[in-house]
């Protein structure tokens, strides 16, 4: 298996989480997809009211995104 990692700054609220093939990367370790899968659906209910609750606020702002990217000015590139 061909193995992609790379180093993250984690915080008590912030992860990474990479999807590739029917694996999961989270940190240096790596799961089947349909582990995790069980795993969020064996959460308690409060538990995932809170998620949907933290991804209807985060929706706005990452819609804005794109747009803020397009209109960002291009980088400087230093020749040398």
């Amino acid at each position: 298996m061909e193995r992609i990692e790379f180093d993250y700054t984690y915080t008590y609220d912030q992860f990474t989480v990479f999807f590739y093939g029917n694996r999961v990367f989270i940190g240096k370790k790596d799961y089947p997809i349909g582990q995790c899968c069980v795993d969020v659906m064996n959460l308690d209910e409060s538990i995932l009211g809170e998620i949907d609750r933290r991804v209807r606020l985060f929706i706005p702002a990452a819609r804005k995104l794109p747009i803020e990217k397009q209109t960002a000015p291009p980088l400087l590139r230093r020749n040398g």
